[in-house]
This record gives structure tokens, C-alpha cells and sequence, in this order.
């Protein structure tokens, strides 16, 4: 996906908040970093984050952008004011309960967190 599967939802959040999309590189528009991956990402979302938009925002990512939101906001939770996350993959246990994952996402679900 990419900043355009926002189309149809993004004008009707646009009536009443300002919605700025994002692509992800190598999505949409965005062109690939000298080093891709995840980690390039998160190094663009936050610059975006605090250089363009310069207050906490209500941060909606979805499939692999909910895990880079999910990162981002742990590692600078002054940033983001809320957390929004539409299918974002889920680490596969290979059928042991991770109890690590299992405390953080239980966290997660504290009003307030």
C-alpha cells in the first residue's frame, strides 16, 4: 500500500482535522534510500514527524506502517499523541507464547497508553 489507499478516507478526516499521508519508501511516490529498509523509515517518519508537522499527532499506520507507528511511537512517544493501528503483521511465535510480546501488547491496552 501507500500514501494513496488514503484516498477515500483521508478527504473525510481532511473536513475536520489536518491529515498529512505519508508513503513509506519504495511506496507510491517515495523512491528507495541508499540503504533501505525499516530502519530508514522510522529515521523519515520522525524527521517528518519534527521537522514538518512539529507537535504530537494522532499517528494511523497501516499493515507494515502500523509496526514502523508502533516503533516509532515507543522509541519517541512525545511525538505522538495517539497511536491508531489497522493490521499491522504480528510476529509469529512458532506455537509458543511469547511473553514478552504478550506483556507489551497488554500494555497497550491501558486506557491512556
Amino acid at each position: 500500500g501507500s500514501a494513496l489507499n488514503w484516498g477515500l478516507l483521508g478527504p473525510r478526516l481532511a473536513r475536520t482535522h489536518r491529515v498529512l499521508a505519508l508513503d513509506l519508501f519504495g511506496h507510491g511516490r517515495s523512491g528507495l534510500p541508499a540503504a533501505p529498509g525499516l530502519a530508514a523509515d522510522r529515521r523519515m517518519l520522525h524527521r517528518f514527524l519534527t521537522e514538518v508537522v512539529g507537535e504530537p499527532v494522532v499517528l494511523v499506520g497501516h499493515s507494515m506502517g502500523g509496526v514502523l507507528a508502533l516503533q516509532h511511537t515507543a522509541e519517541h512517544p512525545g511525538t505522538v499523541d495517539r497511536l491508531v493501528l489497522l493490521s499491522p503483521p504480528v510476529p509469529g511465535t512458532a506455537g509458543r507464547l511469547d511473553l514478552a510480546m504478550l506483556a507489551k501488547r497488554a500494555v497497550l491496552r491501558v486506557p491512556g497508553v
